[in-house]
């Protein structure tokens, strides 16, 4: 693929995903741009108004020349593999794309990973979602790990940017207990009644899952 001036970002973003598993994003003066953002140069002078910058990414492409390349149009931008983890910027893609077992992160950069793809306004990556909660609640140690994986679920249910489906998917990933459920429903209640159909879907869950045998 060949990225030019003037072109939207979204082939990129496109590009990336499909072929090497890895999501973008992006900023510019700390403040995340549109998909649809296109890529302008500063004005130029001399030979420069001539010359038309582009990238071609190839397997062989570094992360860094990546990152230089938006740097030119003042733009910074963040790759992430497929297991939520930043890229570092001497890999190549191709490498970045092949994720190894690596020494586990922490939860609490579990749930920061989390909330950056939450957030990201390219993508709706469900499922990379789905398996970092999954591989944090495995290694979750005690009741302080679990209570930050609670609220990280709380943070996703209330970006009001997933359906009730999902959301009950991933807290019955997480929930391993009664109290666990209660919890949520608990962190859940608000006077305004903002979840209120959800936490009806949790408590009916709740009522035929652990009624007294």
């Amino acid at each position: 693929m060949v990225l030019s001036e003037n072109d939207s970002i979204i082939s990129f973003i496109i590009f990336l995903k499909e072929k090497y598993q890895l999501i973008c994003d992006f900023s510019k003066d700390n403040i995340r741009i549109d998909k649809k953002f296109k890529l302008t140069f500063p004005v130029r002078r001399g030979k420069r108004e001539k010359e038309k910058l582009n990238l071609s990414i190839l397997d062989e492409t570094r992360i860094e020349e990546i990152e230089k390349f938006f740097k030119l149009f003042q733009i910074t931008i963040v790759l992430r593999n497929k297991n939520g983890f930043k890229v570092s910027s001497n890999k190549t893609v191709l490498d970045a794309s092949i994720v190894e077992k690596v020494e586990a992160q922490s939860i609490d950069n579990d749930v920061k990973t989390i909330v950056a793809i939450a957030k990201n306004p390219f993508y709706s990556e469900k499922d990379w979602i789905k398996r970092i909660l999954g591989d944090a609640i495995y290694r979750s140690k005690d009741n302080e790990d679990k209570e930050k994986i609670i609220k990280c679920i709380v943070l996703l249910c209330n970006m009001g940017k997933f359906e009730n489906t999902y959301l009950i998917d991933i807290i019955q990933l997480v929930s391993k207990s009664k109290e666990d459920y209660l919890r949520l429903v608990h962190l859940l209640t608000d006077e305004n009644n903002t979840h209120l159909n959800l936490i009806k879907k949790v408590e009916f869950f709740i009522n035929n899952e652990f009624t007294i045998k």
